[in-house]
């Protein structure tokens, strides 16, 4: 089942933050929203020189267990951090993060 990018930021602001937030099929409203392309993994595959196909190579992708290109978890991450700035720490800054998981892929469209 893909996981749209709301349900993958629940899922990693509850790890990142050690809230509760996040339960399989959950959905969160949000005011702000974005939805991840192809594009957005390739400048990103491209701006931190990761060479691994799973991220651009449709047809490599597509011969393995996931069936299709994966969204570089680190732009994941940056995203998810960036979106969250308004809800966690607008007025503070974020120190570092601990115990980071990545419990279930995303795909670009999420």
């Amino acid at each position: 089942m893909a996981r749209t990018w709301r349900t993958a930021a629940a899922a990693l602001i509850a790890s990142v933050t050690g809230v509760g937030l996040a339960v399989v099929g959950l959905v969160m409203r949000h005011p702000l929203g974005r939805t991840v392309t192809a594009t957005d993994n390739a400048w990103f595959a491209l701006m931190t020189v990761n060479t691994n196909p799973i991220h651009f190579d449709a047809h490599y992708s597509a011969q393995t267990e996931f069936g299709r290109p994966l969204m570089n978890s680190c732009f994941t991450l940056a995203l998810v951090t960036g979106l969250s700035v308004a809800d966690v720490s607008r007025n503070a800054f974020n120190l570092g993060w601990d115990e980071v998981r990545m419990p279930a892929p995303l795909f670009e469209g999420g």
